[in-house]
């Protein structure tokens, strides 16, 4: 069974582009097919649509930005990963 696997970083809002990987599996062996940039939820949808057929099943993974109002300051998780990875700008 040939299944693909899209995993979507969605942008903090309309004037970033989003990022998109693709995935397929095929007998316990998997392959990158490529990379989409997407701008806009338009644009994702049609990428998505366009690279899902002939697939059986489709396994997407999103990574959205949360807003988390917080009275008292930035949360302890978010304090820490800042500090261990504002270098790699991954925090």
């Amino acid at each position: 069974m040939k299944v693909l696997l899209i995993g979507v970083d969605l942008a903090w809002g309309d004037k970033m582009h989003d990022g998109v990987c693709f995935l397929e599996f095929e007998r316990n062996q998997g392959k990158v097919l490529g990379f989409g940039y997407p701008h806009g939820d338009r644009e994702l949808l049609e990428l998505v649509e366009k690279r899902g057929q002939g697939y059986e099943r489709i396994f997407m993974t999103v990574d959205a930005p949360l807003v988390c109002p917080n009275r008292t300051g930035t949360r302890p998780v978010d304090r820490l990963t800042h500090r261990m990875f504002h270098r790699q700008h991954a925090a």
